[in-house]
């Protein structure tokens, strides 16, 4: 029987080498992309978990698991309000407005869970090793996601190990301080990018003030408050005409909860409105939120007497082991700090609307429970509330989140096209009215493109870029993502065949934050093929001008709509047995692309490509990308989406009055 080593990062791998020979009696396991580079760079024999699993369990169970989710919740706010709460009036949905980030944590605990039941199941080892940080106790799942850094897993080993009747050793890897530094950058990084889309949204307001189209359906006075920030589409929109009055009520994280701050179910709102030159418009007057400790206390005992009464008759099952224990841990700090953020919230928003009532209110997403108590206010008071698409896969992908975000909370929804629809069966009951409009900043940045980036005719070298899907070391994103190290060796074989072929140079755009995860970069870096190379760092439309084909992996269809949407040819790698999509789409996707629905396709589409790059990029120019834009892009070309969204607007507002 074998004993078996899992590891998941570059820093686990490194400190195995420096082991010496300490690991030579056991199987090591690389369970992420990056972990599986780091082990062939360093020449250490391994397996890949790929060799003998995938996630697709994890796409065909989600809905049942976030079904599972939602009861849990109610039932814990049920006892909360029968035992502590005075009304049901008071904080209500306060733990479901959680369901999105909850979600999340539990798709990862499933994801990882799978991995290590399919290794026992394949292996029959009588031990395992899991490497921990810091001297944890017991193993926990470390992520590079600033809401969810980690989450416990010691019920599931322990469940695991019952279940298999193998015993599970856990060893503790000193993080490094290159790892620290990695850490401080990561945080770096995203304040550097929260500065640059601060300051792109006061170079757009600036630009477009110039610039203002003249609309016949131009707003008259009115009032909009935007919550949680602004994103492209509503830019566009709201920059489109000034005889109108924004406020801005953005997300604030929630400095209080130092452990907590951070994570999306602690997000408040800021203490002021801002415009949308980025100044402040007023300050609603209230302290930054303070833990009510005793309630605290008070509503923890009340938790583990709910828990004793609901662990011994419910269970989240994954594929027989059992999540709940590790979810109630998770849940815990939402249920007993909870209330209070809640509370919270709801003054910060009476606060608002004393001063300040707006004709609409305009949510860039209903992710946070601070926003579904935002909707709440505004049904008490008749305000009209509207959500607005800012990317792909929503209404085409089966397990994508909307259905517990806008479309359960919102009264209207701008959606790209009357192609995307509300899902049957879906974990929230749907609320939201869609209105097609289309695309306001694609059909915008398409425009320019055109303009600015004429593509020349193919010359004696064709141009390929790649756009890689995100990697998170099999952990988020795996009830529509694949898994990482099957994704890390498909596109090594595929780079392969084009790093020794002639007249095709290709560029590799790896999504900037999860490189390392990714592996494939330094695996291209140590490859050094001379027509490969890697660029994280260029404007995406920049290098979408240069090229004369794009194939991409990304299993969000945000990429595809950018591509397709500037008529560049596309090469699609995307299994729908991993990412289920609607029959309907799928239908017209195939037609507007070359659609690989497994590896093998992607390989002998590689395979045909390098044989002829001229003639096979020539053929996919003609596919027909008219009903794929039109009912899931752009809408109707002959009708501008800006303008179809402002009069819709003035009509909500003209009725509501």
């Amino acid at each position: 029987m074998d004993n078996l080593l899992f590891v998941d990062s570059r820093e686990q791998v490194e400190w195995i080498s420096r082991s010496g020979n300490s690991f030579d009696s056991y199987k090591i396991v690389a369970i992420s992309a990056g972990a599986l580079q780091a082990l062939e760079e360093l020449d250490i024999s391994h397996i890949s978990v790929s060799q003998y699993t995938d996630m697709k369990l994890i796409a065909r169970c989600s809905k049942d698991l976030q079904v599972e989710l939602v009861d849990l919740l109610e039932d814990l706010e049920d006892y909360f309000f029968d035992n502590y709460l005075k009304s049901k009036d008071d904080c209500k949905g306060f733990l479901l407005g959680h369901i999105y980030w909850l979600s999340h944590a539990l798709t990862m605990l499933a994801a990882r869970t799978h991995l290590l039941q399919e290794s026992l199941k394949y292996f029959r080892p009588s031990k395992i090793t899991l490497l921990s940080r810091n001297n944890d106790t017991s193993y926990q799942l470390y992520t590079s996601q600033p809401w969810y850094s980690s989450l416990p897993m010691g019920n599931i080993t322990n469940e695991l190990s019952s279940k298999y009747c193998v015993y599970v050793d856990l060893k503790s890897v000193e993080v490094s301080s290159h790892v620290q530094i990695d850490a401080f950058h990561i945080k770096l990084g995203q304040a550097v990018k929260m500065i640059k889309v601060i300051i792109k949204s006061l170079i757009n307001r600036w630009l477009h003030k110039d610039n203002v189209q003249q609309r016949s359906g131009s707003m008259s006075s009115a009032n909009l408050c935007l919550v949680g920030g602004v994103n492209k589409e509503w830019m566009k929109i709201l920059c489109s005409f000034d005889d109108v009055r924004v406020n801005i009520f953005n997300w604030n994280n929630n400095i209080s909860l130092d452990y907590f701050q951070g994570q999306g179910w602690s997000t408040v709102y800021d203490t002021k409105l801002s415009t949308m030159n980025g100044w402040v418009s007023a300050n609603i007057g209230l302290d930054e939120y303070c833990p009510d400790y005793d309630e605290i206390k008070e509503l923890s005992e009340l938790y583990d007497k709910w828990v004793l009464r609901y662990k011994d008759t419910r269970v989240i099952d994954m594929n027989g082991i059992n999540l709940l224990g590790d979810m109630l841990e998770i849940i815990r700090p939402l249920a007993t700090y909870g209330v209070s953020v809640c509370r919270y919230v709801d003054k910060s928003i009476d606060r608002l609307f004393e001063s300040y009532v707006p004709d609409i209110a305009c949510f860039q997403g209903v992710i946070h429970m601070a926003d579904k108590r935002m909707i709440l206010a505004c049904k008490e008071r008749g305000i009209p509330t509207i959500g607005i698409q800012h990317g792909g896969s929503v209404g085409t992908h089966v397990n994508n989140r909307i259905e517990m975000n806008d479309w359960g909370f919102c009264d209207y929804y701008f959606s790209y096209g009357d192609g995307i629809r509300l899902q049957a069966n879906p974990v929230v009951p749907q609320v939201s009215k869609l209105i097609s409009i289309g695309s306001p900043s694609l059909e915008e940045d398409r425009d320019k493109f055109v303009r600015e980036f004429e593509r020349d005719n193919l010359d004696d070298e064709i141009s390929i870029l790649w756009i890689s899907d995100k990697a998170y070391s099999n952990t988020i994103g795996h009830e529509s993502r694949g898994e990482d190290n099957s994704r890390y060796e498909l596109q090594k074989e595929c780079l392969t065949i084009v790093g020794v072929s002639k007249n095709v140079k290709l560029i590799f755009r790896p999504f900037r934050t999860t490189e390392e995860d990714l592996g494939t970069v330094r695996w291209i870096t140590l490859a050094g093929f001379d027509n490969i190379h890697v660029d994280s760092t260029s404007v995406l439309n920049k290098l979408l001008g240069e090229c004369d084909l794009v194939i991409t992996d990304n299993t969000a269809s945000t990429v595809w709509n950018e591509v397709i949407a500037y008529d560049i040819p596309l090469i699609l790698y995307c299994d729908p047995e991993q990412t289920p999509m609607i029959k309907e789409f799928t239908n017209v996707l195939q037609i507007a692309c070359e659609w690989c629905k497994n590896q093998q396709d992607l390989i002998n589409v590689m395979e045909t490509l390098v044989q002829d790059p001229y003639r096979y990029t020539n053929e996919l120019k003609k596919k027909n990308t008219i009903t794929y834009l039109e009912k899931y892009v752009l809408h109707n070309n002959s009708q501008d989406s800006t303008e179809l969204a402002v009069n819709f607007l003035n009509e909500l507002i003209a009725n509501n009055d």
